[in-house]
């Protein structure tokens, strides 16, 4: 084996052990976000009384959420509910509200949608992502800056 297939394989030690130590970082991060994200989540005022319901039901669900990108591109690392992941969506985001009303007659009921306004929407999942990415960004700058001494 010669120079230059040593050094290739010192470079590919190299960037494994890059790569594992910036995972490593990023699991870390995802566990702060993990524990962030409850105290996060807006109370709701329905459901009071049926157990399943409850105000606090979106407080309950949260877990990691890991997405491996394809040809090994990289892993995405964040928080996700199990349980109510359509509620986030809908509370996270402004969405058009659109009803349905009834006119006319029982006998000939007269359908017809009725835009509602907005909701405003609360972006408490991407207050705890900013938080994260900062985080993340900051324990990677200062991983990489100690490398360099």
């Amino acid at each position: 084996m010669g120079l230059s297939d040593e050094i290739y394989n010192d470079i590919l030690k190299y960037t494994d052990k890059v790569k594992s130590d910036c995972d490593t970082i990023a699991k870390d991060v995802q566990k702060q976000m993990l524990s962030q994200i409850p105290s996060e989540t807006p109370v709701g005022e329905y459901g009071i009384n049926d157990k399943r319901r409850r105000q606090e039901h979106m407080k309950d669900g949260w877990i990691k959420g890991t997405i491996k990108l394809r040809d090994q591109r990289g892993t995405l690392y964040g928080v996700r509910n199990k349980t109510k992941p359509s509620v986030v969506h809908l509370v996270n985001f402004p969405h058009r509200i659109t009803a349905i009303e009834y006119q006319g007659s029982a006998s000939s009921p007269l359908l017809y949608r009725a835009d509602k306004g907005m909701t405003k929407g609360d972006p408490f999942v991407v207050r705890v992502q900013d938080k994260g990415v900062e985080e993340l960004d900051r324990r990677l700058n200062e991983y990489f800056g100690n490398r360099e001494q």
